[in-house]
């Protein structure tokens, strides 16, 4: 079996005057969040064996948090994570990149990730937001085995923004990016994805 986790980079700073945002850093909260949701990863015994990154400075953060709790020295930066890229694309470099790996962690950006993760599982309909953490499963031998649909999301961890006593309607749930669903267990997709929501911050953030 393979396994790609996919980790949305952490939050990151604002625009500030005279960067890019190629070089936007994580702010506070997004250092926070990135280290509690290693940590939970970490807790699962899922280990991954190498860490692709975008080489925008947000992402390598990010990746770096995760590398760092797996001990893992040093970062394959790929610049095309950081633009447009498609299913194909991270076939191949997944393939070129790390042929061997069974376990592969990839940071990187929206809307281009929840992209891949449709792409993969065949049924993914969600904002992934800031630091959240996809695990897809492909009943595979080696990545050029590896085909769109056939994946199977094992597990899903997301930051839980909302204050705990904020009260919405049903419509606002549905219709809400950080919709906090009090059933772990969630069938969204061909097989039941554990949906694990991780208190990182006590603000209201919908981005």
């Amino acid at each position: 079996m393979k396994q790609l986790i996919i980790v949305r980079h952490a939050k990151a700073e604002s625009q500030q005057p005279g960067k890019t945002d190629f070089e936007r850093a994580l702010c506070d909260r997004g250092k926070s969040d990135a280290v509690k949701m290693a940590n939970q990863l970490y807790s699962t015994e899922i280990t991954p064996e190498a860490v692709i990154c975008s080489s925008a400075k947000r992402a390598i953060e990010t990746a770096t948090v995760f590398a760092e709790q797996y001990g893992i020295d040093s970062l394959i930066k790929e610049e095309f994570l950081y633009g447009d890229y498609n299913f194909a694309d991270i076939k191949q470099l997944l393939i070129e990149e790390v042929p061997l790996a069974d376990t592969v962690l990839m940071v990187g950006h929206n809307p281009n990730l929840s992209y891949i993760i449709a792409k993969m599982t065949g049924d993914f309909h969600q904002h992934l937001p800031t630091a959240a953490v996809a695990v897809i499963d492909f009943d595979i031998e080696r990545w050029e085995e590896i085909t769109a649909s056939e994946g199977v999301m094992s597990l899903l961890f997301l930051p839980r923004t909302r204050k705990p006593d904020s009260v919405f309607t049903e419509e606002e749930n549905i219709n809400n990016p950080d919709y906090i669903d009090n059933n772990p267990h969630w069938n969204q997709h061909a097989g039941t994805v554990h949906v694990i929501y991780i208190m990182t911050t006590q603000c209201v953030n919908l981005q």
